[in-house]
């Protein structure tokens, strides 16, 4: 059914597809490190979350 000369994945159809697909909510911590899969909510400052609600809020008025 499914039939591939090389064994494994498609790497750049992988990075395609999640580049695509993938969602990344508006507080998700944005870490120096790509493979730094432990970073958390605490990464997050205050300014950053101050900035998300701030566009939150224009968002809303514009709404309505």
């Amino acid at each position: 059914m499914h039939s591939n000369a090389q064994p494994g994945i498609n790497i750049d159809v992988a990075a395609d597809l999640e580049a695509k697909f993938a969602c990344a909510p508006p507080l998700a911590p944005q870490t120096q490190n790509i493979d730094d899969d432990l970073a958390g909510p605490e990464s997050i400052s205050l300014d950053e979350i101050d900035a998300a609600f701030a566009l939150l809020e224009r968002e809303k008025e514009a709404m309505e």
